[in-house]
């Protein structure tokens, strides 16, 4: 069964039966969602940088006078 489809499957079932939580999908790690943040009528869209506490930038879209990001810790410079 050197070179058979059967031969991963096989050792997939098996895996399996000895340990049978090993192909569960873990649903505990935290999802990063999108923030939104209103910008004044008055602001330039060229001067605004979304970075993060250690100075990197983000990537962010600026939508009908609003910035939207996903932040790791971020912060709004304008």
């Amino acid at each position: 069964m050197r070179y058979e489809l059967a031969t991963p499957l096989l050792l997939a079932n098996i895996l399996r039966w000895v340990a049978p939580g090993i192909f569960r999908i873990s649903t505990s790690a935290p999802r990063a969602r999108s923030r939104c943040l209103a910008l004044p009528a008055q602001t330039d869209r060229n001067s605004v940088q979304v970075i993060t506490d250690a100075g990197r930038t983000l990537p962010f879209n600026i939508r009908d006078r609003t910035v939207q990001f996903s932040p790791v810790r971020p912060r709004v410079c304008v």
